[in-house]
């Protein structure tokens, strides 16, 4: 076969992948769509079953990362994994295959339920889907990451690369989007894995009655080609398939649209600024989006002017007063209060609520909308 240079997952040329490397990468990165559509329907079933399929998803991924695609390209393919969003993502599930293989304890909160939707069976049956999400990274047990009680950074169970890959790509966000973003980084690298559409699926499932229960039995997988995830009450935020951009064209217009859709929520409250060096360039806070139930949130000064301005509160908490903040012309923000400017008294934000966060919304939109919706 002719080698030629193919254009890698940001921009970068890499080597293409030899036959040999390129039958494996096939077998295993049909072997990873398979675990993502026995995840898909795991779903319906409970939070075992889900993790279960997600974390042998987790061990193909790294299988494609670490017995194919390191040692066939190299160190530029190395350089790419840990600059390109995508490829942060495959180190982040690294963090989740040798935690799950290697660790004595069960993490039963590694997924963590965003969402449930009834999925219509026969005669007015139904059963519920859940929306999963990996749990934050602060929330991992010591003993699940640990080799032992007082580890280092270096004595985890996945390097160091892992461990800044799981932070910004992986925590929070949709089990599926995180799989997805896995299967596309491959294939952006290597084009021939980026199989063509197979057989469409008409049904999601068959019911087989048994007795008085009902088992559920999946279609195949699409015949070797790549099928869209099949319909389980899917909404319209959620990513079907890794060729589309992260869950769909409408959170990446959303994510860099000026006249964006208003947040979640009443009101946000402004407890922290975010500094980018000796500038403020946002701020963070929290918003009850349900009764009750309270969400963190990180913004840019300039959208949040723009959410002002269309109509949005944004306050800064005063004893037990809320002092409004406003926007001018030029999207400059003022809380005043006795002739003085809250704003400027605010501590500085922590990086998991600051401006580490912010970064990782700005490049996984999924994650943002998430965020910025309440999802």
């Amino acid at each position: 076969m002719t080698t030629r240079s193919a254009e890698g997952a940001a921009g970068s040329p890499l080597g293409r992948l030899s036959d040999a490397a390129l039958a494996k990468a096939e077998r295993y990165m049909r072997a990873l769509r398979r675990a993502v559509l026995s995840y898909w329907y795991a779903t319906i079933e409970d939070q075992q079953a889900a993790l279960i399929e997600a974390a042998n998803a987790c061990v193909i991924v790294n299988l494609l990362d670490e017995a194919v695609f390191e040692p066939e390209l190299g160190e530029p393919y190395k350089s790419l994994r840990g600059t390109s969003a995508g490829g942060r993502v495959v180190t982040g599930l690294e963090l989740i295959r040798n935690c799950e293989t290697h660790s004595p304890v069960v993490f039963d909160d590694l997924l963590v339920e965003k969402r449930c939707y009834s999925v219509p069976l026969h005669a007015g049956a139904q059963v519920m889907r859940s929306v999963w999400h990996w749990a934050d990274y602060v929330a991992l047990p010591p003993a699940y990451v640990e080799l032992q009680g007082d580890a280092s950074e270096a004595q985890k169970r996945a390097r160091k690369e892992a461990q800044h890959g799981y932070r910004p790509g992986v925590q929070g966000r949709s089990v599926i989007e995180t799989l997805f973003d896995a299967e596309r980084f491959f294939a952006d690298i290597d084009p021939r894995l980026a199989v063509p559409p197979g057989h469409s699926l008409e049904h999601s499932f068959a019911e087989v009655p048994q007795g008085e229960s009902v088992v559920l039995h999946r279609p195949l997988e699409g015949f070797g080609g790549t099928v869209p995830l099949p319909d389980l009450a899917t909404r319209w935020g959620e990513r079907t398939t890794a060729a589309k951009p992260p869950a769909d064209q409408y959170v990446k217009d959303l994510a860099s649209s000026k006249n964006k859709d208003l947040p979640a929520g009443d009101k946000r409250i402004i407890t922290h600024k975010v500094s980018d060096g000796s500038r403020v360039v946002g701020y963070s806070g929290d918003v009850e989006i349900a009764p009750g139930f309270l969400m963190n949130w990180v913004e840019r000064s300039s959208q949040i002017g723009r959410d002002i301005r269309s109509g949005f509160l944004y306050a800064v908490q005063r004893g037990s007063d809320e002092v409004p903040v406003a926007s001018n012309d030029n999207l400059v923000l003022s809380a005043e209060d006795d002739g003085g400017d809250l704003l400027g008294g605010m501590p500085e934000a922590e990086d998991s609520r600051g401006l580490g966060r912010l970064r990782a919304l700005e490049e996984y939109p999924d994650h943002y909308l998430s965020m910025r919706k309440g999802l």
